[in-house]
């Protein structure tokens, strides 16, 4: 993940234009991986208010992405994906239920619902 500061010009009443610095953090292919590191770097990169673009696949724990920062700072490129999966307990390589009911209760109600 690499970020990059870009700069945003907004009108100001008053006849000036300012310059206001607003981060940006590009995910070029994110292969998901441990579900707690995961959670931990979205609510950081949540909290830092900066914009998200995701050019490229985002597997896994990565698509946890869209619980944590709002859907007005995501950008999707043209060929990106969400590609979501059971998730697998890493001490018994086998599927693990709880994390994955867990999981699918934070997607926004746009990727899932309750029936």
């Amino acid at each position: 993940m690499k970020a990059q500061v870009e700069a945003w010009v907004n009108y100001d009443p008053d006849g000036w234009t300012r310059v206001w610095p607003r981060k940006k953090v590009t995910i070029d292919f994110e292969p998901g991986g441990h579900l707690q590191e995961h959670l931990q770097r979205w609510q950081a990169l949540a909290l830092s208010g900066a914009d998200v673009e995701i050019l490229n696949s985002c597997l896994s724990a990565c698509t946890l992405i869209v619980a944590y920062v709002p859907k007005e700072r995501l950008c999707f490129g043209r060929f990106s994906s969400l590609q979501f999966h059971l998730p697998i307990n890493f001490e018994t390589k086998a599927a693990d239920l709880d994390a994955s009911s867990w999981m699918l209760k934070q997607y926004p109600a746009e990727i899932y619902k309750e029936a």
